[in-house]
Order: structure tokens, then sequence, then C-alpha cells
């Protein structure tokens, strides 16, 4: 409908409502004028006689009551919305037309006026009178819509059929949303709550039908489609609980946004959104926050490598608030990093913003980069992440996460940047793969070079598995359950530790606070999780059943992949010590003999101009944990035979 046609419209319906108001209000008068005959036992007639003598003040009564509604905006109202705000507002329109008309009869008295007088129970019977009538006429039509929504959509077999969590004020209001909405997204069937005093009860006509441990019996029993966690109070703890009995289901599932979503976030109280698999980590998400922790970002030149990065990118979206002079996004790939730039721009645009492509592999680029900028704060994101990946092609691993780190902390030492922190992994402790054991490298150049460099500040972060960023399990099953399936899982009992984006971004900011210079942080993600139970979950919270619309397929553990990861090594271990509230692990320098690092590191670079092969006796070398995929040490006496049975093993 075009904008011309709604005015229309609007007015039309303005215009009937001023007209069923003068309606009500001469029915209203005359009604309450035989009341007060009736009381008095007078006649009919001569009650009538006495009636047209008030004709003309009731005009003007009439008059002055549509002149008081429109200037309340009773007329602009939408009443099929109506709620106690709307009723309070008739009563005091209806109130104000009943002072009003007081005025008029007895100022044509006082003005010596020839007007017949009637008695104070006319007004009162008109007040309440006038009242009953306004409410009748503006939520019967209401009534009659809702009665004749519920009774359609209560015959219609593919309406989908809602469950509430949470018998309280959100969950009341739940059900006015979507009886409001004319019942488009489903019916509200039953609700639970854990107050047993509800039980047995019900909000707006739906049912209480017991606790939140019963929600599994009642979805079946109910034949539910859809259940809403409407507890914005909420702890972590609880909303698991919850979650957990419903992923027990085949429902899809929802929730309202929590109390800190709509403080902090400005969400709408009435939002109904699809829990996100962040939401379902078995742990409360640390809150790294700390204002003062932050400071030194203040005024910095601030280079991120791999800026673009899901990790990259986070850090740059929680560091500029703390309004440094300069950031520098540095990444190989211009394209991630290029929309980053934009949507940093457009929400700081006073912020000096530098986008700058290139390698970390190469040492005069990083020169030419911190020759230009000198950065005072250094983020190291940039790096080969993906195991079965770098199991093939072993020695780039080796090139850009080994020598790539030392190339650029080469260059935060040379140009005596403040602070720089390396982003690495928990695939580094004991680690079965080319990639953890170049990270686990990276790490001990840090600490090395930390030692002999007063001026910078030298630290490492490692992370568990990152929630949703890029080549992660999250988005690969997402993208395997919308293709229909399977979704694949390596093994069974494969476990792994868990944060999240905004977690990682705010200990790597942390961590360049608190460190002192070589150390480790890792931050305490409580218990790993099963892959499996978590593809489950994510199936469910797709609306699909596993096993049953979606498949899931077990291919067994890739090159280079162990069953569990470790957060630390067992000297690291004995050495470690917790700050930021108990949530953060710090792991001091272990002894090493540097002179021998620095000649294996040498023997390591030579390795890479050769053979894949060559690189694993150096790797072994640097890190005593690393056990590699026996498959990578039995091939030929030359390299000739050697990239010949590389090509058959990875075909």
């Amino acid at each position: 409908m075009s904008g011309t046609n709604k005015s229309s419209v609007n007015k039309i319906r303005q215009a009937f409502l001023l007209l069923i108001s003068v309606c009500i209000d001469c029915v209203t008068i005359t009604i309450s004028f035989f009341l007060m005959l009736s009381f008095n036992k007078r006649s009919f007639s001569a009650g009538f006689a006495e009636l047209i003598q008030v004709f003309t003040p009731v005009l003007i009564v009439c008059g002055l009551s549509v002149i008081v509604f429109a200037a309340l905006g009773v007329y602009r109202k939408l009443w099929k919305y109506a709620g106690v705000a709307e009723l309070l507002l008739l009563g005091g329109a209806a109130a104000a037309s009943t002072f009003i008309a007081i005025l008029v009869f007895y100022s044509c008295q006082i003005t010596g006026l020839s007007c017949y007088q009637p008695e104070i129970t006319v007004f009162l019977n008109y007040l309440f009178i006038v009242f009953v009538m306004l409410c009748a006429y503006r939520f019967s039509l209401r009534f009659v819509i809702t009665l004749s929504s519920e009774g359609q959509h209560a015959n219609d077999e593919n309406a989908s059929r809602v469950m509430i969590v949470g018998a309280g004020a959100m969950g009341s209001a739940i059900i006015n949303l979507i009886s409001n909405s004319a019942y488009a997204n489903g019916i509200p069937v039953l609700l639970v709550d854990d107050n047993p005093l509800k039980h047995h009860s019900s909000i707006h006509s739906v049912p209480i039908r017991g606790g939140c441990e019963r929600i599994p019996e009642l979805a079946e029993q109910y034949s539910i489609d859809q259940i809403i966690i409407a507890i914005p109070s909420a702890s972590q703890e609880q909303f698991r609980r919850i979650a957990d009995y419903a992923l027990k289901t085949s429902c899809s599932i929802k929730s309202v946004p929590t109390l800190r979503e709509i403080t902090e976030k400005g969400i709408g109280l009435n939002t109904i959104k699809t829990i996100d698999v962040k939401d379902l980590l078995f742990r409360e998400q640390t809150n790294l926050y700390d204002e003062h922790l932050f400071e030194y970002i203040t005024g910095s030149v601030v280079l991120v490598t791999g800026g673009g990065g899901s990790i990259g990118s986070e850090i740059c979206r929680q560091a500029v608030p703390y309004k440094p002079s300069r950031v520098i996004l540095f990444d190989i790939y211009e394209n991630n990093a290029f929309e980053l730039k934009c949507d940093l721009k457009s929400q700081f645009p006073t912020l000096q913003i530098d986008l700058c492509i290139g390698s970390v592999r190469d040492v005069k680029r990083m020169e030419e980069i911190f020759m230009e900028f000198h950065p005072q704060v250094v983020f190291h994101c940039a790096a080969h992440k993906h195991v079965p990946l770098m199991e093939k092609s072993p020695r780039e691993a080796v090139k850009n996460n080994v020598f790539g780190t030392l190339n650029v902390a080469e260059c935060a030492r040379k140009f005596k940047a403040k602070r720089f922190v390396l982003l690495s992994t928990d695939k580094a402790v004991n680690p079965t793969n080319v990639m953890g054991a170049t990270k686990r490298i990276a790490e001990l150049i840090v600490q090395n070079i930390s030692s002999y460099s007063p001026e910078t500040c030298f630290a490492a972060v490692r992370f568990g598995n990152v929630l949703g960023s890029n080549g992660s399990v999250i988005p690969i099953f997402k993208k395997q359950i919308e293709a229909g399936g399977p979704v694949t899982v390596t093994h069974p009992e494969v476990t792994r530790f868990f944060m999240t984006i905004p977690e990682a971004a705010q200990l790597v900011i942390k961590a360049g606070s608190l460190a002192k210079g070589g150390d480790i942080f890792v931050l305490d993600m409580g218990q790993s999780i099963k892959i499996a139970e978590l593809a489950r979950n994510v199936i469910r919270l797709a609306g699909y059943v596993p096993d049953r619309d979606i498949k899931i397929e077990y291919i067994g553990l890739r090159p280079g992949e162990k069953l569990y990861e470790e957060l630390y090594e067992e000297d690291e271990n004995n050495q470690r010590v917790t700050t930021a509230g108990q949530k953060i692990f710090v792991l001091k320098p272990l002894k090493m003999d540097a002179d021998l690092f620095w000649e294996r590191l040498d023997k390591l670079r030579a390795a890479c101009n050769k053979s894949d092969r060559a690189i694993y006796s150096p790797l072994m070398e640097l890190v005593p944990g690393f056990h590699p995929n026996e498959e990578c040490l039995k091939y030929g006496e030359t390299e000739e035979e050697d990239e010949y049975k590389e090509r058959i093993s990875f075909t």
C-alpha cells in the first residue's frame, strides 16, 4: 500500500472513531438522564420534556469531549494492541469529559443563562457509562480478532506449537507478542517454570505444566515444535541447564536477550533470537575487560599482523575504543583487511588506519613497515593454522609460523617496540603435527629474544579452538548442515578446549598489559568438550534431529591430529601461576641453552631449502615432545625419491 493510500485510510479511521465517540456521548447522556428519572420515580413523559431542554448543552458537551479526546491522542491509538496504558488513557479522557460537562452546565447557572440543571447523579452515571462503553467498543474488536485468530490457528495443523520456558513477566510478554502478531510465529501451547507455586495455573489462558526438568517429556506429549527460553535474568549456568533439557528434544530452540545484552548492547526486550553455539559453552564466558590494564594502547601505534583474520580483526575492534594513535592492518590477503578498515573507519572516522599488504616471511617488507610507522604495540596473528593442510605442506608451515614470527619479533626488538604478543595454540604442547611444532618453536623464539631485549616486553598467548573463527569446526558443521549432511567428525571420543572470539581478543590485549617478559598466557577454558556432542548441538540448534534428519559420520583422525589437547607441558605446569581473578594461567620461561637453540634454528632454516623430510629431524631437536606421523619419516634416501613418494602419499 502506498503512503498516500495509508494516509487516507488513517484519516477515514480517525473520522469513524470521532463519529462513534459523538454517538456514544449522546447515548450516554441520554441513558444517564433516564437513570436519574428512574431513581427519582418520575414519569417518562416528564423526563422526555426535560431532556429536550438539555439538548443544546448535550451537543456542547459532545463537542468539547471530542476536543479532549483528540488532544489526548485517543483517536491516534491502535486499539488492536491496547493494554493498561490505553485503559488509563480512556479513564482519564472520560473523567475530563465529565468535568467539562459539569463546568458547562453550572457555568450556565452562574452566568444566569437559561439552562436546565440536571442532578449530580447524571454526571456520575455519565462518567461510569461512557468509560464502559468506550472500553467495550475499542476492546471488542481486538477480542473478536484474537478469538478468530486463536480458532483459526488452533485448527491449523501446520502452525508451529510453542513451549515457553519461564512463567514470569517476560513469558507473559512473549505470549502477548505472539498473539499480537496474529499467531504468525506459532501458537503458545504451554509454559514451564521451576517455581512449584506457579504450577497448575495459567498466563493468558496458557497453562503452566511443570518444571524445566519436564521439558523433554512435555515436548513429546504436546507435540512441541519450538521452545522459547524467556528468562533474561538467568545466569549462564541456569541457561545451560535449561538448554541442555531443550537439546534433548527435536524442537528448534530460541531465547530472549539476557539482561546484559539488553543493557549493554541495546537489544530489544521483546527480541526473540536463535541460540548461538557459544551460549552452550560448559562454563561462564570469561570477561577480561579491565579499563586500566588496557591503557597501554591509548596513544600508541598498534600493528596487527594477520589483521584481516577472525581473531586479528576482533583484536582491532576491541583495541580501537582505547584510542590508539594509529592502527596498521598488515595482511597478505587484502579483501578481508579492506572490509575491516572500511568498517572501523565508519565507526571511528577520526582514527588513522593504514592497510598494508605483504607477507611476514618477507623480512625486507617487515622492516619497511617498522621503519615507516614505528609501531609501539605488536599483535602477531599471522600464521598457517590448518593442521591437515600443514601436514601436506610442512615447509610452508615452518617458513610462515617459525621464520615469519622471527622476522616480526626481530623487527620489534630492532625498532624498540614496547610490547609484542604472539598468538599461539594448545597444539604447541607435546605436538603430534607440524603446525603445533612450529607454534611451539615460535613461543621459544619469543622467549629467547625476550632474554636480550630489555626495551621490548615479549609474551605469547595459547588458544584452544576458537568458536566461529575461520576454518574452525562450527562454520564447517553449519555448511555441512546447509548441504543436508552428513556432518563429519573425526572420532567419537575426540575432545577440544574452546573459547569465543571475544575471549581470545581480550586475552591477547590483556596479555600485553600483564606480561613481564617471555611469559605465556593461557585462559582457563574449563573442561574440554567432545566434538561429537558439539556436532549434535549444532544440528539441534539448526532445527534438525541428529542421526535422523542430519547424519553424523566418523571419518577417523586426520594426519597429525590427536584425541585430546593439553594446555601446558609438565615442566610448565609445575611453574604456572594464576592472575586476573584466577581466569588466566601464566607460564614462566623455562631454562634453555640459547646458543644450542639458535644453532638448531639455523639447521631448520637450511632444511627448508631441501625437502619436506629434511625438516623433521631439526623440528624434533627443537621440540623434543614432537611426535610426527611415522609416514613422514619413512621416505627414501634421496630427495628425488622423497618427492615421488610424497606425491603418492598425499594423493
